[in-house]
């Protein structure tokens, strides 16, 4: 029984994941009690000790309330990761998404992740009402499957060179690395400060080098950042490699991105996914302020906010150090003729908080994209659209590339490699992964970017739902002297298993002036209407009482 633990600890680090197996999960009301009343989307998040391996839990005892409180389960380190269902519908379940565990479940059962990450993450939400005991389940680990390095970068508060339960991992920086003595640097970058490095021939012999990101240099120290002349050993093994790393000062700072698994296409929902991340080394609170295109209404959201005419407010406590969370949005675009083809439409987002922050570029961000009718699923585009006003755009903003994919094949796609070769006006060294469906490891050779989604296994996809679709969101620096007229275009090529290329759109972005003139006769020479539309425009000339229709 619940009641009989003596040592619970991780209820009380809800909504943040967790490198730890072979432990004790419960609920929010911890060890002896009840869970809690109107909770609304409180998360765990469980991934593995070693890179490589799956998570399971095994469920000793269940009980929420029936139809009305309900654990979701999703295959991965997010709740946007591929959901493991239950055959419940919505029930009287906050938020009525179908899916979720309740009731009295028989026990044991186990839930295994099958994800790249070998993460598993627990979505719980409760109304007003009718408390029960929840569960009790461990958190297991499966031994490494795979060969090769294991690197670990974290955040080592006691100075012990080894990652504890209450260490985060550490991911502004990247791994440089030589094989063999070459001259080529290689580099590679995960978002969760966890990287693998496969090998099985124990003749060649690495050199490694953790590289703290320039804007974080002053914040943080690494005392030992190179590892040299390793070898994997007799194979199969992994070897395991860390890089600690400690706080200089604390600091704060808030970044904000959108993202979207879909095009907007006219006459259909659109699904806009908010990631919102704390870079700073303290836990934070803030506010997250979405403002809609006029052309869109919002349909639901996937957390409560404070909605305005023009979008809505929500207010977050408690953002840890690096941790990123999601608000999906869901917004309705009307059909043709309401909208037309090519037309753009640009969501804005802003984060913000009380404290100081040591920089405020990265908390604002505006999302834009092209209303279209029928489309390719396998898709790159740039936040800002085609067309850049060169006076608006400053040598230290970002461009914002999405790279959508989709398995519109037979069967699941095990593994998934996305390659894009920059053009020569971007400064390849200043890419930075903003959002992604699922976890992936970033390669770089020179301008040759590889992302690696290994064992993905993306599902077939299907029509209206985000099942058997992914996106990765980067961004990039433009190098010094880009000028009006310039076209920037990129495109990139998605394989899918050991399938030929799929290879994208080339998304091409052009500096333009913008049109304008400073000086008029008069202010009431013309009329234009009607302001806005999206069909017919009425030219008037109220002088010569001409009067034309464009």
């Amino acid at each position: 029984m619940k009641a009989n633990l003596k040592i619970i600890l991780f209820f009380l680090l809800s909504n943040y994941s967790f490198s730890q197996c072979n432990y004790v999960f419960v609920d929010n009301g911890g060890a002896t009690g009840n869970y809690l009343l109107n909770t609304n989307n409180y998360i765990y998040t469980y991934c593995p000790e070693t890179i490589g391996s799956n998570v399971s839990v095994t469920f000793n005892e269940f009980d929420t309330e029936e139809s009305h409180d309900g654990l979701y389960i999703f295959n991965g380190s997010s709740i946007f990761d591929s959901q493991i269902a239950s055959s419940n519908g919505g029930g009287y379940v906050p938020g009525g998404l179908p899916g979720s565990f309740w009731g009295i479940i028989p026990v044991p059962f186990t839930i295994t992740s099958t994800s790249p990450s070998g993460c598993l993450t627990f979505s719980f939400r409760s109304d007003g009402t009718n408390q029960s005991s929840g569960w009790l389940a461990y958190v297991n680990s499966c031994a490494p499957v795979n060969s090769g390095f294991e690197i670990h970068a974290f955040l080592d508060f006691n100075a012990n060179a080894f990652q504890d339960a209450n260490e985060y991992n550490f991911p502004l920086g990247q791994l440089q690395f030589q094989k063999n003595g070459g001259s080529t640097n290689y580099l590679s970058y995960s978002n969760l400060g966890r990287i693998f490095l496969s090998e099985n021939d124990s003749a060649n012999i690495y050199d490694f080098n953790f590289v703290i990101d320039g804007a974080y240099n002053s914040m943080y120290s690494i005392s030992n950042p190179t590892i040299s002349n390793v070898t994997i050993g007799t194979s199969p093994n992994v070897v395991s490699l860390n890089f600690p790393i400690t706080s200089i000062t604390n600091y704060n700072d808030l970044a904000i991105n959108c993202s979207s698994y879909n095009q907007a296409k006219a006459g259909f929902n659109h699904e806009t996914n908010i990631n919102y991340t704390n870079y700073g080394n303290n836990a934070i609170d803030g506010s997250v302020i979405f403002n809609k295109d006029n052309a869109l209404s919002i349909v639901s959201t996937s957390e409560p906010v404070n909605s305005n005419p023009i979008g809505f407010t929500y207010n977050f406590t408690n953002l840890l150090p690096f941790q990123t969370k999601n608000i999906l949005v869901t917004q309705s675009i009307p059909p043709i003729p309401f909208v037309s083809i090519g037309q753009l439409i640009t969501n804005s987002l802003s984060i913000s908080t009380s404290l100081i922050e040591t920089t405020t570029t990265n908390n604002n961000s505006n999302f834009t994209q092209a209303i279209v009718a029928s489309y390719d699923p396998n898709d790159i585009t740039e936040s800002h659209g085609e067309k850049i006003v060169y006076s608006t755009f400053s040598a230290n903003e970002y461009l914002n590339y999405t790279i959508r994919y989709e398995n519109t094949g037979t069967t699941t796609a095990s593994n998934i490699r996305i390659t894009d070769v920059l053009n020569s006006k971007i400064d390849e060294t200043s890419i930075k992964t903003v959002s992604f469906s699922h976890q992936f490891v970033l390669n770089r050779d020179d301008n040759n970017l590889i992302f690696n989604f290994e064992n993905i296994y993306l599902p077939i996809s299907v029509a209206n739902t985000n099942i058997g679709k992914g996106f990765i969101t980067f961004k990039a620096k433009l190098k010094p002297g880009f000028v009006i007229g310039d076209v920037i275009p990129n495109k990139s090529n998605i394989y899918f298993d050991s399938n030929p290329a799929i290879e994208t759109n080339t998304f091409e972005t052009e500096f333009v002036t913008a049109l304008s003139n400073s000086s008029f006769t008069s202010m009431n020479e013309f009329i234009l209407a009607p302001n806005p539309t999206t069909g017919i425009i009425f030219f008037d000339n109220s002088k010569s009482n001409y009067k034309t229709a464009f």
